[in-house]
């Protein structure tokens, strides 16, 4: 990326919890980023202090299991956190929940569920996706407030 005259330079540390093995997920993702560093999620509260996005995409939380402890904490997040949960059930997870109450920005995964669902559609259909259509029925049927 080149620099204007006069901008600063910007770094964005995002980290994104990966529900795969690691055997299977450091090949493919060091093919893709130059940069990336894997760690034990155990670990992960030291690492969110400084960053500004966090993407969960494991399926902890998602329903019947709702009751699963989240795996970062909100006195661990800091308000300037923008925290994406893919799982879309329940719509509130608890991550979400504890981002909430650090004043982060949640991301819901009923947005990750539309957008797929809607690419999709276009790719088979050659048609653009009703998303607000989309987006009505997804929420009615799983019964999603926000």
């Amino acid at each position: 990326m080149k620099e204007a005259a006069g901008e600063a330079n910007m770094t964005v540390l995002v980290i994104v919890l990966i529900a795969i093995v690691a055997a299977v997920a450091t090949p493919l993702i060091t093919k893709l980023m130059d940069n990336v560093n894997f760690d034990s999620t155990d670990k992960i509260a030291g690492y969110v202090s400084d960053a500004d996005i966090l993407i969960d995409t494991t399926p902890v939380g998602m329903s019947p299991h709702i009751n699963d402890e989240a795996i970062v904490k909100a006195e661990d997040m800091h308000s300037d956190l923008v925290v994406n949960d893919i799982v879309y059930n329940p719509n509130e997870t608890v991550l979400l929940s504890e981002a909430i109450n650090a004043g982060a920005t949640p991301v819901y995964g009923i947005k990750m569920l539309l957008y797929q669902g809607a690419e999709s559609f276009e790719i088979w259909t050659g048609k653009k996706a009703p998303v607000e259509v989309m987006e009505k029925t997804l929420r009615k049927t799983l019964d999603l407030s926000r």
